[in-house]
């Protein structure tokens, strides 16, 4: 017999998150003030009553100083990672020089891949910036492409970035193979804090150790000074560029340095603003269950749903097996943890959630293999690709400067498992994952960023990784910002939503801007 969640003493989640956790917080919603005057909608807008740029033409290509490879030559670690219709266009790859941590000289390459069709010299370069914790640019890009419309494809080409420590821009490879499993494979509910503890204390030493005077350099500043680097070398006199998620942050420090080089930009998601991490991840709880709920949804509106409407329960049936009977895969004991977090990552991939409905189905009845399929990447080698868990650990951590006591998050723990009873633990346990890292101390870029054009912010209304809440309070506070929101599901709606992705076409293509705040459905 299943056993609710919710039904389990508060009192060892709170004795044990408060023995472990650590982190930060948001404003409440705001009241937005117009942010675009435009009489005629659709029309290029050349000025902006908050952001005195105005929007730069698209331009045309330019010699770049870089040489370009033809793949798979050039990249073929990625080769699996690609669907069958992104081998079928033209890619390309390169490599730029990054800048050292003390800027005086050249530090690692940077991998690109440009996407696209026909001859991509001839076409105008857009940047692609993902999530440190998705797929690398490269990829991304890749994908991206195929979901966009061949009108935009005669003149753009997409450059996919990846970050550094990602992909294949020398990715970082410094938490031992048992720390990340701690990281990722302890029990949410467990009120033995002290597994979790120590892969933190491992992972943080370790790192501390293989990074030395590096370590600070993996955040979204010093990534922008990478994509300056880029626009450079591909020969963009202006930087345009599609982010998706947490990869906005990327583009916001690159504008507090370099407004006067932004192009034409679309955030597709966007963390929130605020620098205080509590409410920001309790928002990304929320936004997980919500994605939840329209995948059940989703799921039943089928004929074949093999879990029915009812998805927090399926997964929480899995969950549950795991820790009554503990599963196993080819690599290991699967976690109750791993069982979340490889369903918090399929919530992102609306394409894909038949597949992530029959893998939870199998893995409550205790066969997980295709569900950790799903979180694999985070914690093993794949090729030549290190887990990925290491960079998203650098970034973040150095992204953030929150630190809060234990006894503080054991209150916050055991508030989100009532508010959230799926995913509130599983994201209580991030909160302890920078506590051994070095706390910054130098200002963290922010939106009130004098003489940027106008934006094309992308608002998702349930998302599990980059909550609507936060996106529109970017949406509210960077100047010149006009939103679009889709009353869809999942992470990143250009190329899933038409409307959306009409938009995003009409803004890079033509520089026509929404005269009012747009809303896409489902």
């Amino acid at each position: 017999m299943r056993v609710s969640r919710r039904a389990r003493t508060t009192s060892a989640v709170v004795g044990a998150l408060t023995a472990t956790l650590v982190a930060g917080c948001t404003v409440g919603p705001s009241e937005r003030p117009a942010v675009l005057v435009q009489d005629n909608p659709g029309q290029e807008t050349s000025q902006d009553t908050k952001g005195p740029a105005p929007l730069p033409p698209l331009g045309e290509p330019q010699p770049d100083i870089v040489g370009w490879s033809v793949w798979p030559e050039c990249a073929p670690s990625i080769t699996d990672q690609l669907s069958a219709a992104a081998r079928k266009l033209t890619l390309e790859c390169t490599t730029v020089p990054s800048r050292s941590l003390d800027r005086t000289g050249p530090g690692q390459d940077v991998a690109l891949l440009r996407a696209g069709k026909g001859e991509l010299r001839q076409r105008v370069p857009v940047v692609v910036v993902g999530d440190v914790d998705g797929p690398p640019g490269s990829v991304l890009a890749a994908e991206l492409a195929t979901q966009l419309p061949a009108e935009l494809l005669k003149k753009v080409a997409l450059v996919g970035f990846d970050r550094r420590g990602t992909g294949g821009s020398n990715p970082i490879d410094c938490i031992p193979s048992l720390a990340r499993q701690g990281l990722l494979g302890v029990d949410p509910d467990s009120s033995d804090p002290e597994p979790l503890v120590e892969a933190v204390r491992k992972s943080g030493q370790e790192c501390s150790i293989a990074l030395g005077n590096e370590q600070s350099a993996y955040d979204s500043v010093h990534t922008a000074e990478d994509l300056e680097e880029v626009r450079r070398a591909i020969g963009a006199p202006r930087l345009h560029a599609i982010a998706r998620g947490e990869g906005s942050r990327v583009l916001i420090a690159y504008a507090n340095a370099n407004a006067d080089k932004l192009g034409r930009v679309v955030l597709d998601g966007a963390p929130d603003p605020n620098t205080d991490a509590t409410a920001t991840l309790a928002d990304m709880a929320e936004g997980a269950e919500a994605t939840l709920k329209e995948f059940g949804a989703e799921c039943a509106a089928r004929p074949s749903c093999p879990i029915d409407s009812d998805a927090a329960a399926a997964l929480e049936d899995a969950a549950e097996r795991a820790r009554n009977n503990p599963l196993t895969d080819d690599g290991g004991e699967v976690t109750p943890a791993m069982v979340l977090y490889a369903a918090w990552l399929g919530l992102r991939e609306p394409h894909q959630w038949q597949q992530l409905a029959t893998a939870i189905d199998q893995a409550r009845q205790g066969k997980p293999n295709r569900l950790v399929e799903l979180v694999r990447p985070m914690l093993e080698h794949q090729d030549r690709t290190p887990p990925t868990i290491d960079a998203t650990l650098a970034t973040i951590c150095n992204d953030t400067s929150t630190r809060l006591p234990t006894e503080r998050i054991g209150q916050l723990a055991a508030s989100w498992r009532d508010k959230y009873p799926v995913f509130g633990g599983l994201v209580a346990q991030r909160l302890l994952w920078c506590s051994q890292w070095p706390v910054r101390t130098e200002k963290q870029p922010d939106l009130n960023i004098d003489g940027i054009p106008p934006t094309l912010i992308i608002a998702t209304k349930a998302d599990p990784a980059t909550p609507e809440k936060g996106t529109s309070r970017t949406a509210d506070q960077l100047p010149g910002a006009r939103k679009v929101s889709w009353e869809g599901a999942g992470h990143g709606a250009v190329g899933r939503s038409d409307c959306v992705t009409k938009n995003v076409t009409n803004f890079l293509l033509d520089g026509k801007i929404p005269g009012t705040d747009v809303t896409c459905p489902a």
